[in-house]
């Protein structure tokens, strides 16, 4: 086994910060001594409490600071309506003021760029892994890596090219990302839909690297498997509520008050509250728990009766929902419990849980099918125990932790060149 190099980790979300994001970045990284790598995030280390998150990382975490020349026009153009026609977003994205826009993105990439720079040469950073989820910092982390003479590897939890509908930042993440993506030593994608778009697209090989589940988190299928309708059942979501959730969520709001049983209730543990989440149209027999520790998380979706996994058949970004892999997704098929999937049948989504049974599917937008899915499950126990099993089996098949943090160090790993 060939001696780890030191590698940088850029990232808008580092551990021990509430997101998903910050939670793949731990389970990838937790056991690999603190003296192997670094973590860049645009937040400040002080302002980060470990309080209802993964636990804080051993490496050393350089905060940031916002970059003085990110102007408020660059702002307010990066904000324009993703509604607007297509037509209308390209009229937008040529015009002078959009083009003064993506003008004064470039300094702030480079001072951020700089100020990476000088951190991968204080820690002796021989590498330079470059996440997805902020669109100045990805560039800026590989001019950063390109200055310091070290490879960069691109890491795309989402994808980056499509995940920017407004304009100006789509007209320049459309030009940026595939050239960035082509440069870079190494790209790894979460799942096959995404690795065979870039490969289509773009001609790029990448990695996939599934999003590790907490396999010892959850033992197979804990909770409650005898469902009635004479008791309160409980539909489970756990996480961020935003536009990739919304329709899904307020569909099956809709189709629990159609079940003929009224005690069938949508259980949300989620840091958005009540009232965001009403303004959306998602209202119904619904309890609000808030969020909650990573480890209560756990517990709860293991002793779910229904777990839902729900992605938006109408976004701003409908691209990136096709390839999108929620990092949840490894935890519920852990937990071995029954998971209901709500998500556009071209989805990686809804494809997975099809192609491997391990769930049950509803891809097209029909409240009345929803309803029927959450009836079935609810009284076949044979479905859902099968389903369950099979969850767990895909959850230890692509979702183990080990060949996770293995493949991605892998990567990384020095040969006699190393210093």
């Amino acid at each position: 086994m060939t001696p780890l190099i030191k590698f940088a980790v850029v990232s808008d979300a580092v551990p021990p910060s509430l997101s998903g994001q910050a939670v793949m970045l731990y389970r990838l990284l937790v056991g690999v001594p603190g003296d192997r790598y670094c973590l860049i995030s645009t937040v400040a280390p002080a302002s980060i409490t470990e309080t209802g998150s993964v636990p804080k990382l051993p490496a050393a975490h350089y905060g940031l600071r916002p970059p003085a020349y990110y102007t408020r026009s660059a702002g307010a153009q990066a904000t324009v309506s993703a509604t607007s026609s297509k037509v209308a977003r390209q009229r937008k994205a040529t015009s002078p003021s959009a083009v003064k826009g993506l003008l004064s993105f470039i300094p702030s990439i480079l001072l951020r760029a700089s100020r990476i720079a000088a951190i991968i040469k204080r820690e002796g950073c021989q590498a330079v892994i470059g996440c997805s989820g902020e669109a100045m910092l990805f560039p800026a982390s590989y001019i950063a890596a390109s200055w310091s003479r070290v490879p960069f590897y691109a890491y795309m939890f989402d994808d980056y090219v499509h995940q920017w509908p407004a304009p100006p930042l789509s007209y320049w993440v459309a030009r940026v990302g595939p050239w960035i993506l082509r440069k870079s030593a190494g790209v790894i994608v979460p799942n096959e839909f995404l690795q065979n778009e870039y490969e289509r697209c773009y001609g790029v090989t990448s990695v996939v690297i599934h999003n590790p589940c907490s396999l010892d988190g959850y033992s197979n299928g804990e909770g409650k498997d005898q469902l009635t309708y004479g008791e309160d059942i409980a539909i489970v979501y756990t996480g961020a509520i935003y536009v990739a959730q919304y329709d899904a969520l307020r569909r099956l709001a809709d189709a629990l008050q159609r079940l003929p049983c009224p005690r069938v209730c949508l259980h949300l543990y989620s840091g958005n509250s009540e009232q965001e989440i009403a303004q959306h149209g998602i209202e119904g027999p619904i309890v609000h728990h808030g969020a909650l520790s990573h480890t209560e998380i756990e517990n709860v979706q293991r002793h779910a009766h229904i777990l839902f996994l729900p992605l938006a058949f109408r976004s701003p970004y409908p691209q990136v929902i096709r390839t999108s892999a929620p990092g949840k997704m490894g935890d519920y098929l852990a937990t071995g419990r029954p998971v209901l999937v709500h998500a556009p049948a071209d989805s990686f989504v809804s494809w997975y849980f099809r192609q491997h049974e391990c769930g049950l599917v509803v891809d097209r937008d029909d409240v009345d099918e929803l309803a029927s899915a959450i009836q079935r499950l609810v009284a076949d126990g044979d479905l859902r125990r099968r389903l369950g099993a099979k969850a767990r089996a895909r959850a230890l098949a692509d979702f183990d932790p080990r060949v996770a943090q293995a493949r991605l160090l892998s990567l990384f790993t020095s040969g006699a060149s190393a210093t």
